[in-house]
């Protein structure tokens, strides 16, 4: 089969493409056989959503052809691309056409120039990640050797907060919080979760997640073994590579896997119930019966390093990158600079980050030391977790609180 891929820009840029497409097919006698493609792509779409995840890697097969109007369509960083290439489509054994830089990659038989692409689109991506983080510590550093105050809200967003009503405030927070929860519902770690937990747990698992009985779920047994079994065998036969790709089964019997898999079955129950929680107070706000409590609004905490100079380094990966491919410098140094904001939440989250299972009565020790509720900072280390490594750092289980330590060194 014969795939062609392509980013719908604009109509003049989406016929330019095609055109492209088809004249090299003619030129080279292929036909193609689908054509698909993304209507936008941004970084703030994950990998897992995008239609090349979704509609065109599960059909390539071993021997495929895939043809790209530009190598940019592919992803929107280094890291994305290393992945893609050195992982999923080299385990497919395809062949990439790149049109615009005369790239041509056949996995089943790789050529000294393809498998030096390869190495350099993998060394790209570890040094955009570094320098990512070493130009948004040398700005920080930079502002505040000039006096200027980083972190905190701008004051156009004050201006902004200050002319909102409170019952706007509510209704924003809670807007945000609901979408944030729906998307997590949806994707296709929990749903295939979901299905997994049916069948384990049948008798328990009738109508509706939010009737479950979710008491009788529980990672006792062998109930452990056969969740982690099933979740391993979706894992091999997902095409896509995307479906639990941050779950490690190489040890089943693991300490750590199975206090995350306790995490993860409570993270989804609470999920749905504050979904549920949510529909069924919003029916009550449209009857005149809103008793919601007023929340703080949510912040953002980037890490701060020690700045190095490193001005040969980002000379050399410009060059690299432009090199390989064009359209990825897209680092968003000045979005990292504004939401920057450490503060005492920071401090807690390291704190709990030492250690995998935590007593209720501790954590809620330590944050009322800082004057903070103790369900208001988990909530509030979840989120940045989410925008970090998109999944929960942190889960309470009755008297216990269990983080995940392996997200130490995304977080810290």
């Amino acid at each position: 089969m014969i795939y062609a891929y392509y980013r719908k820009i604009s109509e003049q840029n989406t016929e330019k493409f095609t055109r492209q497409i088809y004249q090299w097919a003619e030129k080279h006698n292929k036909q193609i056989d689908e054509f698909i493609w993304e209507d936008f792509l941004t970084q703030k779409i994950s990998f897992e959503k995008r239609n090349l995840s979704v509609k065109l890697l599960p059909k390539l097969k071993n021997g495929d052809l895939l043809i790209v109007s530009q190598l940019s369509c592919l992803g929107r960083s280094a890291a994305e691309l290393d992945m893609l290439f050195n992982k999923i489509l080299k385990e497919k054994q395809i062949r990439v056409v790149c049109i615009p830089i005369d790239l041509d990659i056949d996995f089943r038989n790789l050529s000294p120039s393809n498998e030096s692409t390869l190495e350099k689109i993998a060394y790209a991506a570890k040094l955009q990640s570094f320098l990512a983080h070493e130009v948004t510590a040398s700005a920080l550093l930079s502002k505040k050797a000039e006096g200027v105050k980083t972190g905190g809200a701008s004051n156009k967003w004050k201006e902004s907060y200050q002319k909102k009503s409170k019952e706007q405030l509510r209704e924003e927070y809670y807007r945000k919080g609901r979408s944030r929860n729906q998307r997590y519902l949806e994707s296709k770690d929990v749903v295939t979760f979901l299905k997994i937990l049916q069948e384990v747990f049948k008798e328990a698992c009738n109508g509706e997640p939010y009737d479950w009985d979710w008491s009788k779920i529980n990672t006792k047994g062998e109930n452990r073994n056969k969740l982690l079994g099933l979740m391993h065998d979706y894992k091999e036969l997902d095409e896509s590579g995307t479906l639990f790709a941050k779950w490690d089964f190489s040890d089943l019997m693991s300490e750590k896997l199975r206090v995350r898999l306790c995490s993860n079955i409570q993270n989804v129950r609470k999920s749905i119930f504050y979904q549920t929680k949510r529909t069924l107070t919003n029916n009550n706000i449209e009857q005149g019966k809103n008793n919601l409590p007023t929340k703080k609004q949510s912040e953002f905490f980037v890490n701060e390093s020690k700045l190095n100079q490193i001005e040969d380094d980002t000379r050399e990966s410009q060059r690299l990158l432009a090199d390989i491919f064009d359209d990825l410098h897209n680092t968003n140094e000045d979005e990292n600079i504004q939401n920057t904001h450490f503060s005492t939440i920071k401090g807690i989250m390291t704190t709990l980050l030492s250690k995998e299972t935590w007593l209720y009565d501790e954590v809620e020790s330590l944050c009322k030391q800082h004057g903070l509720l103790t369900d208001f900072v988990l909530e509030q280390i979840n989120e940045y977790s989410y925008s970090k490594v998109e999944d929960a750092v942190v889960s309470e289980d009755g008297n216990e609180i269990f983080v995940i330590t392996d997200y130490k060194k995304q977080l810290i």
